[in-house]
């Protein structure tokens, strides 16, 4: 990081809020029903309603429980509405910006953060979240960047910029750009820009 400082280069690392490994300590520990850690995660007694990405199950046994990992089994959802978790993520992201001096992040799956029911992306819940995180990031390092990975329409993803994320990776507009230059028609890309410049 130092030496990317002093040739001018700021450093964006990438850093998943929305769940870890199944394989990390933390939801080691929330296995077992009494473990402090256990409502670091989203758990049930019965699998749940509303299939996970990619056309997978969100809904996971282990042991006598489900817990929820939208993306896969080997990727439990953090829960967090849990005050605990979320004052853990705030100090890990402080110490990335503090003690290894990096210059922000690249939020993966960011539109996933808090599901309500069987609506698992864009709530007003991981909104408000976003927004308590840009305080603390700011409050941290006044210049610390954040870019967003949401995966969605351009409407939707221009939701985050501004009081949440510094910016978003425009997905609509990029594959509308690709599939122009593979037809060799701009009729699509056109469109897609005349969208991003209304909002």
């Amino acid at each position: 990081v130092s030496a990317a400082h002093e040739r001018g280069i700021r450093v964006v690392v990438d850093l998943t809020l929305n769940h870890c490994s199944s394989a990390h300590p933390w939801f080691k520990e929330a296995l077992d029903p009494a473990s402090p850690r256990r409502n670091w995660f989203v758990w049930s007694d019965q699998a749940g309603g509303g299939g996970g990405a990619y056309g997978g199950k969100a809904w996971h046994k282990a042991g006598g429980s489900y817990f929820y990992g939208l993306f896969s089994n080997r990727m439990p959802d953090f829960n967090l509405r849990e005050p605990a978790v979320t004052q853990e993520l705030h100090d890990l992201s402080r110490r990335w910006l503090t003690d290894v001096g990096v210059d922000g992040f690249r939020l993966d799956a960011v539109r996933h953060l808090i599901e309500v029911g069987n609506q698992q992306e864009n709530t007003p819940e991981t909104h408000a979240w976003l927004k308590d995180y840009r305080r603390v990031l700011k409050g941290t390092k006044a210049d610390a960047m954040t870019v967003g990975e949401v995966w969605d329409s351009s409407e939707n993803a221009s939701k985050y910029v501004g009081d949440e994320l510094d910016l978003v990776f425009e997905f609509a507009l990029s594959d509308a750009l690709l599939k122009s230059v593979q037809s060799g028609d701009a009729t699509g890309l056109m469109a897609a820009w005349a969208k991003v410049a209304k909002l």
